[in-house]
């Protein structure tokens, strides 16, 4: 069933959904909205088993009824969970099928139920309650206070430079977390709105995956500048968004800051890894490979090297193929990929979990459409704790001070949005 509804604030639906309830929540850079509740259909996978992968989940969502499957891939599915049991509740690999579907697309809000007809009063009443809570609440605006605390990171880019140095590797992305302590407990709805707010050209998406009548699980989050990939009528676009500069105290300061981006020799080194890799890899599924012009990313905090990609899908490909070659990017993981993730894996002193992730949406029967970003930016809130992520590319010449910063940096646009 789908039947329109009246618009309503995004944040304030997520804020309306019982607390005992999965939802994974969605705001495009072109605006567009989908907040889905529960699971009418839903697959997982630990990422271990080769006889079970994300071209085969596509296969069996062919003839599913519903409007969007939602997507959602860790950052390594095959070496997660093992030292972080904060992601227990996230799945390796999962698509979704939401049994409720709130969307906004175009302006135009909609609601989507798929159940049975056991089911379907009951689910058709609470997302009509959920739907009405959301049109007479609020999501609160008080600030909140808290300390945050970087942990190590110096070190482990110094062991990643000696690994360029004595392993047949040209990058690897050090990751690095941070612990935001809040004195109160943290409103993820205001959160998002805040990251809805400073970053409307960036992905924004939140999931909870799971929770009891006792209390929420925890929700993660984040504001990406990054799109993996989106298909679009079978036309595939990505982009490599690789190197790093701040924005300064001015335009002035902006404007130089980019300019001397553009001629760093590391940033684009780091940068080209990237195009080079996704070209090689898009080969088999895709023809008409399409370079964009190589320019600057300039986002409210930070800036990126970035170059728009497009090809045409082959015959028979979809979204999630372009997914299970593109993911992880070197732009996360590192040159060699597989060589770069083993590295990671002993370097890092913890899981990345959905960190860096793949999550996104795409179209249901004969529909190539979809869009996943690369989850960036982002953070697990569990209560008052917000664990903050963020990573940089190391390459030969990179400095461990410089890299340290940059990271700091990035997850200044998450701390502004907690605080």
């Amino acid at each position: 069933m789908v039947v329109p509804i009246d618009d309503v604030d995004p944040w304030s639906l997520v804020r309306a959904v019982p607390s005992h309830r999965t939802w994974r929540a969605w705001r495009g850079p072109n605006g567009d909205f989908h907040l889905a509740v529960g699971h009418a259909w839903r697959m997982s996978t630990n990422g271990r088993s080769p006889a079970l992968d994300l071209s085969d989940l596509g296969r069996m969502l062919k003839d599913t009824p519903g409007q969007i499957a939602t997507i959602s891939v860790a950052f390594d599915p095959k070496r997660t969970h093992q030292k972080d049991q904060i992601w227990k509740d996230f799945a390796p690999i999962e698509i979704s099928v939401p049994e409720v579907l709130f969307q906004r697309v175009g302006g135009r809000w909609s609601l989507t139920i798929v159940a049975d007809a056991e089911r379907f009063e009951t689910v058709e009443r609470g997302a009509k309650a959920i739907h009405q809570s959301a049109l007479t609440g609020t999501v609160p605006e008080a600030q909140i206070e808290g300390q945050v605390e970087f942990g190590t990171y110096r070190a482990e880019v110094q062991r990643a430079l000696e690994a360029l140095h004595n392993e047949d590797v040209s990058k690897i992305v050090m990751a690095r977390k941070a612990e935001f302590r809040a004195n109160s407990e943290i409103d993820h709805a205001r959160v998002l709105r805040r990251l809805d707010e400073r970053f409307p050209n960036c992905f924004v998406f939140a999931h909870r995956a799971g929770g009891s009548q006792s209390g929420p699980g925890a929700v993660f989050l984040g504001a990406s500048p990054e799109r993996l990939v989106a298909c679009d009528s079978g036309t595939l676009h990505t982009e490599a968004l690789a190197g790093s500069a701040g924005v300064g105290q001015s335009e002035t300061e902006r404007s130089e800051l980019a300019n001397a981006l553009m001629k760093s020799e590391k940033d684009l080194r780091e940068h080209h890894h990237v195009v080079d890799y996704i070209q090689e890899i898009l080969g088999p599924i895709t023809s008409g490979f399409e370079l964009g012009e190589l320019g600057v990313k300039s986002l409210k905090n930070v800036q990126h090297l970035h170059t728009p990609i497009r090809a045409k899908l082959k015959e028979g490909a979809t979204i999630l193929d372009a997914v299970k070659v593109l993911h992880p990017t070197s732009a996360v993981g590192g040159s060699p990929r597989e060589r770069a993730l083993e590295l990671i894996a002993e370097i890092e002193g913890f899981d990345r979990g959905w960190y860096a992730g793949a999550l996104g949406w795409m179209g249901l029967g004969d529909s190539t459409d979809g869009e996943l970003t690369v989850a960036i930016r982002s953070a697990m809130i569990r209560k008052n704790i917000a664990e903050l992520y963020a990573g940089a590319g190391i390459v030969v010449g990179s400095d461990p001070v410089a890299e340290d910063q940059e990271t700091r940096v990035k997850m200044r646009a998450l701390l502004e949005a907690l605080e």
